[in-house]
Order: structure tokens, then sequence, then C-alpha cells
């Protein structure tokens, strides 16, 4: 492989699981056994990093996490973390849930666990192998600028933005977007650097105008509704990293 590089071929390195679940740098202690941020690329793979060129991030619009363990943004809170921990995870699947409940009144409710609940259900946010309820967030920008900063990322992909349309749906006033925490009645911009502090951690969220029009067959920027674009740009300034593509729907030749 170095003989490789060395003559002028590309490597990419793909990440597994998520940078929060990083054994170090993510929520300790529920993290997984490994480093999963980009630099144990050139820990755990055969290059050096004298040949590292580019970082690529890759973020969800809807953000989701399984198993415990603090997620400041959730929608519902610790209601929605024991709920979707019931019987080991696997009281409330994807089958379930899709037979007991009405996706219209879930989003007809002014309960953020109800209306988790009915993302999870339009973005099949389910465990691909064990089909565990994903526990549903707010886009939440302080978690998203630190892992651009701790994972040196130069461009940055944002997929499931058509999911945000389904907020339009809801009563809410716009999309939630997590802009600050509040902490010891103190606002933050910033990760907790402890487990007791991400516990206990609030979220601070704007409201950014809905986006109505569905964008799933749109392939070029400038289609995207002023809503979107918008959004798009306030996220790139909160992160400092160029956006440099969203996803618009589950398939891959939807993007942006």
């Amino acid at each position: 492989l170095d003989d490789l590089v060395r003559k002028g071929k590309n490597v990419l390195f793909e990440g597994a699981q998520a940078s929060m679940l990083d054994v170090v740098k993510g929520t300790v202690p529920y993290v997984t056994s490994s480093h999963t941020v980009a630099g144990s690329a050139y820990v755990g793979g055969d290059l050096s990093p004298q040949y590292h060129q580019k970082t690529i991030g890759v973020a969800k619009a809807i953000m989701s996490r399984v198993g415990n363990g603090p997620f400041v943004s959730e929608l519902g809170g610790i209601r929605s973390e024991r709920y979707c921990a019931e019987e080991g995870g696997k009281k409330y699947t994807k089958e379930v849930e899709c037979s007991t409940y009405s996706i219209e009144w879930l989003l007809a409710s002014e309960d953020f666990f109800n209306i988790g609940i009915a993302l999870r259900m339009l973005g099949d946010e389910y465990g691909a192998t064990t089909k565990r309820p994903r526990r549903i967030g707010m886009f939440d920008l302080v978690s998203l600028a630190y892992n651009c900063r701790i994972n040196g990322v130069n461009e940055l992909y944002v997929n499931k933005v058509d999911c945000l349309t389904d907020f339009a749906k809801t009563k809410l006033e716009g999309i939630p977007v997590v802009e600050a925490y509040l902490l010891d009645g103190q606002k933050i911009n910033h990760v907790p650097g402890t487990n007791k502090g991400n516990r206990n951690a609030q979220p601070v969220d704007k409201y950014h105008p809905h986006i109505r029009e569905n964008i799933s067959k749109l392939r070029d920027y400038s289609s995207l509704p002023r809503e979107a674009q918008e959004l798009i740009r306030a996220v790139e300034q909160y992160a400092g990293c160029k956006i440099a593509g969203i996803g618009v729907g589950p398939e891959r030749e939807q993007f942006i």
C-alpha cells in the first residue's frame, strides 16, 4: 500500500461508528472500545500520517444514538432514553412502532417525545442488525462543531436534510436547531468535558423557518428553497467548516 501511494494512488479510510463513541474523545464511559476519530486511521491503518491530505466529515441533520449515554439534543430527553432501552432495546422495534403508532397523531402532538418517535419512523432510524430504535435528537451544532474540530474536518457532508421537512408537519414554529447548552445556569457553546456535565447540560435551541417543499428530487443547490439554503449557511458558519454536499434522500443518487 505504501508503494502504491508513493506512485500516486489515492487511499480512502472509512471510519466505523461515530466520533462521540471514541474511547477517549467521546461521551466516556458510554463509548465503544476503540478510537473512532479520523486520526486513528494512521494508528490502525497501514499508512503514515505524512500522506494525509484531507478529512471528510459526515453528519446527519436528524441526529441519532443507539444505546445508553448522554444525548443533549434528544427529543424527549431521559424519557426517550428509557423507552428505547426497554427490554434491552428490543421492545420497541420498527415493526412494533409501525403497528402501534399513527405518524400523523405523533406529529400533531406538542410533546417532543412523540415527535421523536415519528421522526424515527419516517427516517427509518433503527439498528441495521439489531432493529433497536435509535434515540432521535435535534440538529446539534455544538456537537457538530466539536466533532469538526477534533477530527480536523476539511469538508462536511450532511445527510438526511430532506428529513427536516418533516418538522413542517408538526405544531412547532420551525426547525429546532441546538446552538448552545445550558449547564449550571450558564450558557456554553462547547461539549462538556465530563460525563456529569454532558448529563446535566440542557439544549438551547433556535427555530429556523420550516422547509415545506419536497427537496428529495432536487440535484442542484441553487434549486433548494431559500429556507434550506439559509439553514445550510448557518450550519457552515457555526461549524466553521465548508459543507461540500447534502443528502436529500436514502438512495445514492439523492445527493446535492
